[in-house]
């Protein structure tokens, strides 16, 4: 079956029909792709409360000092992910240069802005790969995600164990919870935690597992020859580099909770910000819409500790502004730019 598919596609490549319909075919997804994130984009930007500008008006030197050190942080943000993505994809091309993954990565947040959970970001990175290894190329995006979703469960599990043996009774008196029912969640949250550490340890588990999927299936031969190049140096690696992201995050997180008006100190400011990217990562989301989510719950956390709403949701939007609206805008130009085949 897959011989006759291979030899009635190449029949039809030489047809000049069918390279000029692939060709305007390429342009009217990619014209598809930036309609949507534009239109995305503008109706989130045209939702937003007037407040948060309102307050901006008002902003002393020292609170725009803190909202531009944040934004000085985007770059640093974006790069420690390119540089996750040129390590991974580095293994199957290894002439990526560090521009091209940062590019990439640019093109990858805006074809996953409007796409739930993301998923769209794999194809704006992988288009920008060689034709080739681009499914083996996925694999170590979804190794990459494991890292990442890692760092989340782990600072947020031991964010939530200290802000409940700290402030315990001012967290259950706010969310009057069953016992039962916190006592399940934390043990799932240490479930998954340790999950993902054995699976760090001992990267052959998964492809054990993968393996026991019919070998005569060519995704499941890709994916196993991607997994066969994961060991525990590379993970350490990529999961290095997740921490210092993570880190960098929550930092601009912090610098904007100061700048709208946060008066906390900085223990309990990276502590709430831990819980709610916790609880943020267990709840499926556009993109786009993710911003509703987050918000929210970055109110109810903060709340408990007097902060106000505010405070809470300008910083949550702002933070969202930099890291997802503003990158996927300029990345756009580098969607346009891709070349399919």
């Amino acid at each position: 079956m897959k011989a006759w598919t291979l030899k009635i596609y190449r029949a039809l490549a030489f047809q000049p029909w069918f390279q000029v319909s692939r060709k305007w075919g390429g342009y009217l997804l990619k014209g598809a792709v930036t309609f949507m994130a534009l239109a995305f984009i503008a109706n989130r930007l045209m939702q937003e409360r007037e407040e948060i500008w309102q307050s901006a008006w008002y902003f002393s030197a020292f609170q725009w000092f803190l909202v531009c050190a944040a934004a000085c942080l985007i770059p640093i943000n974006l790069g420690f992910e390119a540089a996750k993505w040129q390590a991974m994809a580095g293994r199957y091309y290894p002439g990526l240069r560090m521009l091209r993954a940062f590019q990439a990565v640019l093109a990858g947040i805006a074809t996953g802005i409007f796409t739930p959970n993301r998923v769209g970001e794999y194809a704006g990175r992988i288009l920008y790969l060689q034709p080739g290894r681009r499914l083996e190329s996925v694999v170590f995006l979804f190794v990459d995600r494991i890292c990442q979703m890692g760092i989340t469960v782990w600072t947020g599990t031991l964010a939530m164990e200290y802000l409940l043996a700290v402030h315990g009774p001012l967290l259950m008196n706010t969310f009057p919870l069953a016992e039962a029912w916190l006592w399940g969640f934390r043990g799932l949250m240490w479930f998954f935690s340790l999950l993902g550490i054995a699976l760090l340890l001992f990267p052959a588990v998964a492809y054990r597992l993968v393996s026991l999927f019919p070998r005569s299936n060519i995704l499941v031969q890709k994916a196993l020859h991607a997994l066969a190049q994961v060991n525990t140096p590379f993970l350490l690696r990529i999961l290095g580099l997740s921490l210092v992201r993570y880190g960098v995050f929550s930092l601009q997180y912090y610098l904007l909770l100061l700048a709208f008006g946060y008066e906390g100190g900085p223990l309990l400011a990276f502590h709430m910000v831990g819980l709610i990217f916790l609880i943020k990562s267990i709840i499926p989301s556009v993109s786009l819409t993710e911003l509703g989510i987050r918000e929210s719950v970055a109110i109810a956390i903060t709340g408990v500790f007097a902060v106000p709403a505010m405070t809470a949701f300008a910083s949550t939007f702002v933070l969202y502004f930099f890291n997802i609206i503003l990158p996927a805008l300029i990345g756009l130009v580098f969607v346009l730019r891709i070349r399919l085949e």
